[in-house]
């Protein structure tokens, strides 16, 4: 089959490439360099670029494509009165506009059935301080989501989002206050184990356990599954 991946470079996007890798053919799309890919065209650019979308050379590799997975997104964390509208912008662009410019882009290609996921958030649901950028974009793209499960069921598309807790990925090991955690709490290890406290798990998400989450969504095993958001959080929004 041949699957298009938004935020291939790394986080959950590089475990759906590893869980879909071998005799598949996949489309990997990010901003960042793409670690080589047997059966892979590989895309360097901007997802919230809409001539990107409009390309020769993607519309190109987006032919006979089978499902798509949309993860590519950034966070930021600011309460309201100090975030600057640029940071929101560049926020909302990246998980919502880039995902609709994306999902826009499939559907005008794809006349078979297949299906789309999108990655979603926790954030969409349970409000948190200075997550009000985040937290906006993902809860819009869980209600995109709905809308195109509807409109692509008439060409047997299904679309589904994920909506993860915390997961170990760059989204927070990259940041600063993350950095300053590791050692206050005297290792990486002990960093994690101090952010998932709140998590009824008591951990958070590993990358490859979203990704097979994602890889059941697109198997012939979520056939009767659309317009659906499918927690893997932990059980982080019980609480």
């Amino acid at each position: 089959m041949k699957v298009l991946i938004t935020g291939a470079a790394s986080g959950i996007g590089a475990a759906c490439v590893e869980a879909l890798s071998l005799n598949n053919e996949l489309v990997l799309i990010d901003r960042s360099p793409i670690a080589e890919c047997p059966n892979a065209r590989i895309f360097k650019a901007d997802v919230s670029d809409e001539a990107f979308w409009l390309s020769a050379d993607l519309q190109s590799a987006l032919e006979d494509i089978d499902h798509a997975i949309f993860c590519a997104g950034v966070s930021d964390a600011a309460p309201i009165v100090q975030m600057d509208y640029q940071a929101w912008s560049r926020i909302l662009s990246i998980n919502l506009d880039a995902v609709f410019l994306g999902m826009r882009a499939v559907l005008r290609t794809k006349t078979t059935p297949g299906a789309i996921v999108a990655v979603s958030s926790a954030s969409a649901r349970k409000p948190a301080a200075m997550t009000s950028a985040y937290g906006a974009s993902k809860a819009a793209l869980e209600q995109l989501v709905r809308v195109a499960a509807l409109e692509a069921s008439t060409k047997g598309i299904r679309v589904n989002a994920v909506a993860p807790g915390g997961v170990q990925t760059p989204m927070f090991s990259d940041q600063d206050w993350f950095r300053e955690l590791c050692i206050s709490e005297g290792s990486e290890a002990g960093a994690w184990a101090k952010l998932a406290e709140g998590t009824p798990s008591g951990r958070f998400s590993r990358p490859d356990e979203v990704a097979e989450l994602i890889k059941m969504l697109i198997s012939p095993a979520a056939e009767q599954v659309t317009g659906a958001v499918l927690a893997c959080d932990g059980g982080y929004t019980l609480t």
